[in-house]
């Protein structure tokens, strides 16, 4: 058993980083002989031939149309998802275990994985094999995450592209052209990162200003100090009937010290035992965590 790492074996390790960030970060055309030098392998440790039938897609989109029309499988395809450069972390690290002295029982199966870390995805299926090229373009911030604030962040040479702003997949619209950005798109939207972005490229003013949003009261956040809770109700023509909004600020910033903000939503009869006049933001919030008023209070600053 390996309990520690040498002084050398330490100072190795940013530039095995560096290598394999490299392997997760590729972009052009794959090396095909490699790739499928490493595909024999997985098919020979299961036991079945490797197919003669090979298939090299330009991109994951165009690797779904062939495994669905072409070859005609119906089942889920992240169960023949078997991996490919955007799992290099998962392989990297098994590598960086045998450099330092872990003995695996079959490092050829290591070797395939890491050959086979040369191609986007690949799908293997008893009769054929799918092999995607890596993507033409992939952009990064600051901190490793894929994210583009001007066009995709991934792009592959069919042209199949997708848009990512901090690691949270977006809309091409939120990315390329978010002043078409309507009050309505954003509280309909469900998923609460991808809410926030719309915010941020909107502008918090704007939605509450154009929304029409009417200010009801504000306080600390108990588990934020000192930003604020804000309350708002939104207006019916957004949902049918008047809801609670509450703005707030993440607790926790982003690695370059920005703070997401959020507007999380509720309806107006929480059951609270108190008339519409009483309700605050504690209340709203309280309810949105599924928790009471005095719980939510208690609360200790995140960190």
């Amino acid at each position: 058993m390996i309990t520690e790492i040498t002084e050398e074996q330490r100072a190795y390790l940013p530039v095995f980083r560096k290598e394999w960030m490299e392997r997760a970060h590729r972009t052009g055309p794959s090396d095909r002989e490699t790739a499928e030098r490493g595909a024999r392998v997985v098919y020979e440790a299961h036991g079945v031939p490797y197919p003669e039938r090979i298939i090299w897609v330009p991109s994951p989109k165009e690797a779904v149309r062939v495994i669905r029309t072409e070859i005609g499988y119906k089942g889920d395809l992240l169960t023949q998802y078997a991996g490919g450069q955007f799992r290099a972390f998962y392989v990297g690290w098994l590598e960086f275990g045998r450099y330092l002295g872990v003995q695996y029982d079959h490092p050829e199966w290591l070797d395939a994985m890491i050959d086979l870390c040369g191609v986007s995805w690949w799908f293997p299926f008893d009769d054929v094999a799918v092999f995607c090229d890596s993507p033409e373009f992939i952009s990064f911030d600051d901190e490793g995450r894929l994210h583009n604030l001007t066009g995709p962040a991934i792009r592959y040479s069919d042209g199949w592209a997708t848009y990512v702003l901090r690691n949270v997949r977006v809309t091409q619209q939120i990315v390329e052209a978010p002043e078409t950005l309507t009050v309505q798109q954003v509280l309909d939207e469900t998923n609460s990162e991808v809410r926030s972005i719309m915010m941020e490229r909107m502008g918090t003013d704007a939605l509450i200003r154009e929304g029409g949003l009417r200010y009801v009261s504000e306080c600390e956040d108990p588990a934020n100090s000192p930003y604020m809770l804000r309350l708002y109700v939104i207006p019916e023509k957004f949902y049918g009937v008047e809801r609670w909004g509450v703005h707030c600020v993440n607790a926790t910033p982003d690695a370059n010290g920005v703070r997401r903000e959020y507007l999380l939503s509720a309806p107006m009869d929480l059951d609270l035992g108190a008339i519409e006049s009483e309700v605050d933001a504690i209340d709203v919030m309280a309810w949105i965590n599924t928790t009471d008023r005095e719980t939510y209070l208690s609360l200790a600053r995140a960190c």
